[in-house]
Order: C-alpha cells, then sequence, then structure tokens
C-alpha cells in the first residue's frame, strides 16, 4: 500500500522527465535547520569530551 504512493511519483516523474525524472534526488534536500548554532554546538562538543562535571558516568 506504502508503495503504490511512491510508484505513482516516479510513473509522473518518468512521464515528465525520462530517464533523468528517476534519478536519485536526495542530494537536492538540504536536510533540518541544526538546533543549536555554531557557538553553542562546539561549547556542547566540549563539554561532552571532559569528565561529567559531577564526578559520575
Amino acid at each position: 500500500m506504502l508503495y503504490a504512493c511512491w510508484i505513482r511519483q516516479m510513473a509522473r516523474r518518468y512521464n515528465k522527465e525520462g530517464n533523468a525524472g528517476l534519478g536519485d534526488r536526495r542530494h537536492e534536500n538540504p536536510g533540518v535547520k541544526p538546533l543549536l548554532s555554531p557557538q553553542p554546538e562546539t561549547e556542547l562538543w566540549e563539554a561532552l569530551q571532559g569528565p561529567p562535571p559531577n564526578g559520575r558516568l
């Protein structure tokens, strides 16, 4: 059932663009925006490299 939508989509792309429409388009997907900006991400990474602040695991 889930494949039916995908097959229809691929058929539409093939009818519109020919063989070029069947290629892998994942490289065109930029993905989601990161939750952290670069500075907080760097700070988090550095904090995770050291021991826990309370001495536990």
